[in-house]
């Protein structure tokens, strides 16, 4: 059902996200991973005026040293859902710009063998769409450190 569901969100939107789901029992556990590492206090959080800046950071980068990483994608839009395991080509030419294009809440790709995620968060606030951005984390490698280095002022939640 998780498949159907979010093919359809997709589809309907002219997209397909292609992976290789998880089952129940692992989109469980990623659940609880993504959940202990996103009250982290050691995270960035930034917030993008401009959501289009976000996909032009994210394709500017260099994923090829990610190939090896297992990177898996929960797709807030649609709660319930499990996780999809994808490859960073995928990060790059399908979910940052959908993000920014159409979905209304995000998604979080995680690097679970490195504890490591990227939460995007799409938001309305007072009438405009932003796009607010959590990195846990040194595992997502060059995508997290062009977030942080070409993106707008990172707050930094562990110098609190």
């Amino acid at each position: 059902m998780a498949g159907a569901a979010i093919s359809t969100a997709f589809g309907d939107h002219g997209y397909q996200l292609v992976g290789e789901w998880c089952d129940f029992e692992e989109s469980a556990r990623l659940n609880r991973a993504a959940v202990e590492l996103g009250g982290s206090r050691e995270r960035v959080i930034q917030r993008w005026l401009n959501k289009e800046s976000l996909d032009e950071v994210s394709r500017s980068c260099d994923l090829t040293p990610l190939r090896g990483e297992r990177l898996v994608v929960l797709t807030m839009d649609l709660p319930g859902v499990a996780w999809i395991e994808v490859s960073p080509g995928i990060v790059q030419s399908d979910l940052v710009p959908f993000a920014v294009r159409w979905m209304t809440d995000g998604f979080v790709l995680c690097a679970p063998e490195r504890a490591s995620l990227l939460s995007v968060d799409v938001e309305e606030v007072a009438g405009a769409s932003i796009i607010e951005t959590t990195l846990v984390g040194g595992g997502l490698g060059a995508l997290g450190a062009n977030l942080v280095a070409r993106g707008p002022k990172p707050l930094r939640m562990g110098s609190l």
